[in-house]
């Protein structure tokens, strides 16, 4: 815990100056209690929820890494092998088995303590939507309460989105992700090198997760992108974004 509380205090130091600064600490509170009661719920009202078994695989993962590290680093490139995936609880679900992946380093390094692995993801989460808050706010200065209470406040987006969730690791990716892509969209800044690395590697784990939502998510952003490069001055210029993303959203619903 105090790990995750040296990391955030490092990140709040970068919002200082900003009007959303005083709601941080507040805002970051009320997403851990809403880990906190994700866990209490699933797992003494619904014990066999996916949270759970996530982190069963978790922990069967990171035993496995204790015992071959090399073969476990292996497995996010070539995926996991056979006499390891036939023992997990969610074998023959990729998109799960995915999800047990990702978070088993925290079960690693966490000695598969399911509480600090949910304090983890509720963190990232809420980093995510933290700096999402920031870019609107500075892109529309008079929405930034709209956004946190939309993003940190509102219960169903604090509740489900937080703890040893799937939700929790793709709603802070898609976050991050937006929030990276946001220069471009805005002053129509290419993005660098480095920006263009990470919003290809969100990519591709973010549709691995939610496939279903990134089919809607990447034609937004590549009609954006598409419109912005060819027709940027355009006086008609919500029609060529609407145009692009309606055949962008067809062929992704192939």
């Amino acid at each position: 815990m105090c790990i995750v509380g040296g990391i955030m205090w490092r990140f709040s130091l970068r919002f200082k100056p900003t009007v959303l600064y005083p709601y941080f600490w507040p805002t970051f509170l009320l997403k851990i209690l809403g880990g906190v009661a994700f866990g209490w719920f699933y797992l003494n009202g619904t014990p066999d929820g996916d949270t759970w078994h996530y982190y069963l695989d978790a922990s069967i993962l990171a035993q496995w890494a204790h015992v071959d590290v090399w073969a476990y680093g292996e497995s996010f490139i070539f995926g996991l092998p056979p006499e390891i995936s036939e023992t997990l609880q969610l074998k023959g679900q990729p998109r799960a088995v995915f999800m047990a992946q990702l978070v088993s380093p925290l079960a690693l390094i966490s000695s598969s303590n399911y509480w600090v692995m949910a304090l983890y993801l509720s963190s990232f989460c809420f980093s995510g939507f933290w700096v999402l808050c920031h870019k609107l706010s500075n892109t529309y200065p008079d929405t930034y309460k709209a956004a946190i209470a939309a993003f940190l406040c509102l219960p169903s987006a604090v509740f489900w989105s937080s703890g040893l969730s799937k939700e929790a690791i793709f709603m802070g990716g898609w976050s991050w992700f937006i929030s990276l892509y946001w220069p471009y969209f805005k002053d129509r800044r290419p993005l660098n090198v480095m920006r263009m690395i990470l919003v290809a590697i969100l990519i591709l784990g973010l549709f691995k997760l939610k496939y279903y939502t990134m089919a809607v998510t990447l034609p937004v952003v590549l009609a954006v992108w598409v419109v912005h490069g060819f027709w940027p001055q355009s006086p008609k210029y919500s029609y060529w974004w609407l145009l692009v993303f309606s055949i962008l959203l067809i062929g992704f619903s192939f």
